[in-house]
Formats: C-alpha cells, sequence, structure tokens
C-alpha cells in the first residue's frame, strides 16, 4: 500500500497571522518540492512519495483550495526501469491544468547519486495525464532542470547547461547551448525572451550571475556580481 504524501504550509493570511495544514501520514518521511498558488486562488503542490511496493519514489501532486482544503491528489508511479522520480517544479498553464517538470534515476544513476534525464508530465485540471515525455538529453553526470513560467506557444526548460523549448505537446522545437550551468531559476520577460539566474559561469566560476536572452534562446547580455 503507498504511504500517503505529508505536507506542510505555512502561508500568511492578513489578519489571521498563519495557517498550517497537514495531509496525510505525520510518520511517513515523504517531501514536498514546489508550490504555487493557481488561478482560483488555491495552491498546486507537487512532491515525491515513497511507493512501498516497487520502493521507488513516485510523484505526487495535490490540489487544494484558499481555504487549504484538499480538492484532488494524483500519484505518478515510476516502474522497475528506474529508481525514482525528483520533482522540480509544477506550473498552471493557460489552458487550466498544469505542467510537472522532474528528473528520474535510473539504476547506474544510483551509484553515483545523481539526477538524469528530465522527465515532464502535462495534466488537465484534474491531474489527469495529457501526455508524459523523457528526454533523453542530460550529460552522464546528470541534470537538474529549471522551467519558466511562461512561454509563446510551448513552454522552455533549462537542463545543465543548455536551454530547450518544447511545444504545447511536449515535441523538442529548439536547443541552444547557454554555456551557463548551475542554473537556479528561469522567466519569461516582458519581450518575450528570458532572464537566467546562475551561481556558476562559462569556466566553471562560482559567483552570482544574471544573463537575459532573446525568444530564440540566444544570448543578449550577461552580468556578473
Amino acid at each position: 500500500m503507498k504511504k500517503l504524501l505529508l505536507i506542510f504550509l505555512c502561508l500568511p493570511f492578513i489578519g489571521f497571522g498563519q495557517a498550517f495544514q497537514y495531509y496525510g501520514d505525520l510518520n511517513t518521511n515523504e517531501t514536498v518540492r514546489y508550490f504555487e498558488e493557481t488561478s482560483d486562488g488555491g495552491f498546486i503542490i507537487l512532491g515525491r512519495i515513497e511507493n512501498t511496493i516497487s520502493n521507488y519514489d513516485d510523484l505526487c501532486l495535490i490540489k487544494v483550495d484558499a481555504n487549504l482544503n484538499q480538492e484532488w491528489i494524483q500519484i505518478y508511479s515510476s516502474n522497475n526501469s528506474y529508481t525514482g522520480y525528483y520533482p522540480n517544479s509544477v506550473r498552471q498553464t493557460s489552458d487550466g491544468g498544469y505542467i510537472i517538470f522532474s528528473t528520474f534515476m535510473d539504476t547506474l544513476d544510483l551509484f553515483s547519486n545523481t539526477l538524469s534525464d528530465p522527465y515532464i508530465i502535462k495534466v488537465d485540471a484534474n491531474g489527469n495525464i495529457q501526455w508524459n515525455q523523457l528526454y533523453d538529453i542530460c550529460s552522464p553526470d546528470g541534470c537538474m532542470i529549471r522551467a519558466s513560467n511562461k512561454t509563446s506557444g510551448g513552454y522552455v526548460f533549462v537542463a545543465s547547461d543548455k536551454l530547450y523549448k518544447i511545444d504545447l505537446g511536449g515535441n523538442l522545437v529548439w536547443t541552444k547551448n547557454i554555456g551557463f550551468s548551475g542554473i537556479t531559476s528561469i522567466e519569461q520577460t516582458t519581450d518575450g525572451g528570458y532572464v537566467m539566474a546562475s551561481c556558476q559561469g562559462p569556466t566553471s566560476t562560482n559567483g552570482h550571475f544574471l544573463f537575459k536572452t532573446d525568444l530564440n534562446g540566444n544570448i543578449i547580455w550577461t552580468e556578473s556580481y
């Protein structure tokens, strides 16, 4: 039997201090990776949950309303080919659904403790899968993906030191080598381009870097701090 996901939320409410809500079994060791507010004032929450049958980690998506009451929960299971999923982020899409960005560990990565290829799931407003896609695009040392909130006619994400654009069906449109690894965030700008923050420069120099691209992923400028 699958263990339930434990979620702890601490959200400020004007005049009411903070609201706390638990979901699932307090004795489990599951984790929440990301949550954000949805267009209806509620929240969408992404985490991972232990599958006690396969012993692999599954993805767990929970939708709650503005009062933190659970509306639905969906679990997306791995299989015996992988050691499990690592959730990164979830974003609400223009059709009212959600797109989940994650990576997975295969059996070889288990021993090196690195993350492997991106795995992206598009779901409808109730969390039902519309499509899912595994992208065999990362280097042997693994990758961590960061995703933009919105794009024109598709989605954009960063994996390792490359920027990827996929269409609304998850098909790869283009790839750009941006030369920066350690990307910590990416957002689309009003001109259709993208701005990204990184903790590592093109020559593997540690620091704080900000760089801007156009809508096709070509770097326009970079700044270091």
